[in-house]
């Protein structure tokens, strides 16, 4: 049997698509849950229960982001307004990108985006109409949509760089366009040591996420807080284990 090398966490297979908490393992709604000592982070007594929630979801933005490169002055589309894209567009503008430009369908998500720094926040209907191809240095695909990853493409200028997050079916991902443009193509799935570096922009409070928690719910409310998630109706809500 072969004995790969160790490598970074978040690439273990057994780790993030077996046992994973939350996912196939009880996560933080259960009665109780087990942890391995080496995934527990102290916070600093300046972060607030808000922002201690938001480190997650932090951490895989700023993953894109250290993905990306340099962002100075750098010309960024943003695909997908839900939580990870809002945070995408405010690291992508604290890192000093001169414009970013938001794409979402849903409404709800996208009057989030002037908070963010996104000039202009578009639909993809007005995404197409109005942006001209090769004139966007980096994107970030949040989505998960062939559609979105196909005009991400033409969006790019040559030599362009598009950092994959989302998950979704399909393709997009015309092979004769990356060739002819010479596109980098850089997935990022999670994160490794972003977490920590998250933590440290949320306890400086260099990146804001008040604004982007829609509710706090109890417990009790969980089940219907997670329905209008999936239906888009709302950015993000808190469940709150003690009220």
């Amino acid at each position: 049997m072969r004995v790969l090398p160790l490598g970074p966490a978040q690439l273990c297979h057994r780790a993030t698509m077996e046992t994973a908490l939350g996912l196939q393992m009880d996560g933080a709604l259960a009665q109780q849950m087990a942890v391995f000592p080496g995934t527990l982070r102290a916070l600093p007594a300046s972060m607030g229960r808000l922002e201690a929630a938001w480190v997650e979801p932090t951490a895989t933005a700023l993953r894109a982001a250290v993905l990306a490169g340099d962002l100075k002055g750098a010309v960024m589309a943003v695909f997908g307004g839900g939580p990870i894209g809002q945070l995408a567009c405010r690291i992508a503008a604290q890192r000093g990108a001169d414009q970013v430009i938001l794409v979402e369908p849903a409404p709800e998500r996208r009057r989030f985006g002037p908070a963010s720094g996104a000039d202009p926040t578009l639909s993809p209907a007005q995404a197409g109409g109005q942006l001209d191809a090769s004139t966007v240095d980096v994107v970030f695909e949040c989505s998960g949509s062939a559609a979105a990853r196909a005009e991400a493409l033409r969006l790019l200028t040559p030599g362009g760089v598009l950092v994959n997050v989302g998950a979704g079916p399909g393709g997009g991902f015309d092979p004769d366009v990356i060739l002819l443009k010479e596109i980098t193509i850089r997935g990022s799935f999670v994160y490794g040591s972003e977490f920590d570096g998250a933590i440290e922009l949320l306890a400086r409070g260099d990146i804001r996420v008040d604004d982007l928690t829609t509710e706090i719910a109890p417990v009790e409310d969980a089940l219907r807080a997670i329905d209008a998630l999936r239906s888009a109706e709302v950015m993000k809500v808190f469940v709150a284990p003690n009220g």
